[in-house]
């Protein structure tokens, strides 16, 4: 969204901007332990993948519902963002659950945050087999 100056108001109008005047152009690049770039994606490409996300959350989410969302830092993460932004829904991000951690402040956020939806990464095969506390 722009104001009346033309000033980008929103992370997604901003992307929109970087998008219709850069879309080749490195929107986001993650590194590797040794500083090389692992992972990179162009503001074109942020945009469409953002906007096909929201999309199908549109087909079951109402504006400002809140959606989990749990996947690792990554593009994936940069993707599923803007995507539930562009949604008009509001992101609640949990890191990716531990193996032998305690589940009771994922199910305390949870709880808390009343999601109507769940994104998760598909490198999330499973959940853990805990029940809640």
């Amino acid at each position: 969204m722009n104001d009346r100056r033309g000033t980008v108001t929103t992370l997604n109008a901003l992307l929109d901007l970087r998008a219709e005047q850069n879309a080749d152009r490195l929107g986001y690049a993650f590194l590797d332990e040794s500083l090389s770039e692992e992972q990179s994606i162009s503001y074109g490409e942020l945009q469409r993948r953002a906007l096909n996300i929201a999309a199908k959350l549109r087909q079951t989410a109402d504006n400002d519902d809140r959606v989990i969302l749990l996947t690792p830092s990554g593009v994936e993460f940069v993707i599923a963002f803007f995507g539930i932004l562009y949604a008009k829904c509001i992101a609640v991000p949990l890191a990716p659950i531990l193996k032998g951690k305690s589940l009771a402040n994922y199910f305390a956020v949870l709880r808390n945050a009343d999601a109507k939806i769940v994104l998760a990464s598909k490198r999330l095969h499973r959940f853990p087999s805990s029940r809640e506390p």
